[in-house]
């Protein structure tokens, strides 16, 4: 995310890097970990599309800055420690 790279995520369905890849950030692809059709499938959808990866990677650096700053993460935790 802070390369501006595209994320291709393979996981088991029981993490959120699913929601974060594909909703949240929509910096990525994602595609559960035993169907290796699926990961080749995404690695040629991404290599074949200049204009699509281009986006996921400003998507991802944009969310990075936004969600991942170091004052935010500190103002996050200051307000969790309140309460």
């Amino acid at each position: 995310m802070a390369s501006s790279l595209p994320i291709l995520a393979a996981t088991d369905t029981n993490t959120d890097y699913r929601d974060l890849v594909e909703t949240q950030a929509k910096c990525g692809l994602w595609c559960h970990s035993a169907k290796a059709e699926d990961f080749f499938g995404a690695i040629e959808r991404l290599a074949a599309d200049a204009a699509l990866r281009k986006e996921l990677g400003a998507n991802g650096r944009r969310y990075l800055e936004e969600n991942f700053d170091v004052s935010r993460s500190a103002d996050i935790i200051e307000s969790v420690l309140q309460k």
